[in-house]
């Protein structure tokens, strides 16, 4: 239990329980980007892109749309 109350964003538990809340997750983009976002389309968690011949795959952390079609990749 200490350690769940000294963990900070780095923690993957913490990481992925803010950023699975879109509130949470919006309001901390916010700050940690220095932007207003009115609307976050869906967050969704550890996101697989599919290789294609010539690439390699992505695994991503998080990958939300904004309201004005912005992508935005969020990595730990």
């Amino acid at each position: 239990m200490d350690d769940l109350r000294n963990a900070t964003i780095s923690n993957n538990f913490m990481f992925r329980l803010v950023m699975e809340k879109p509130e949470l997750c919006r309001q901390l983009l916010e700050r940690v980007l220095d932007v207003k976002i009115s609307e976050i389309n869906y967050p969704e968690g550890e996101k697989s892109l599919e290789a294609q011949l010539t690439s390699k795959g992505v695994r991503l952390d998080i990958y939300v749309t904004l309201a004005d079609g912005t992508v935005i990749d969020v990595e730990m």
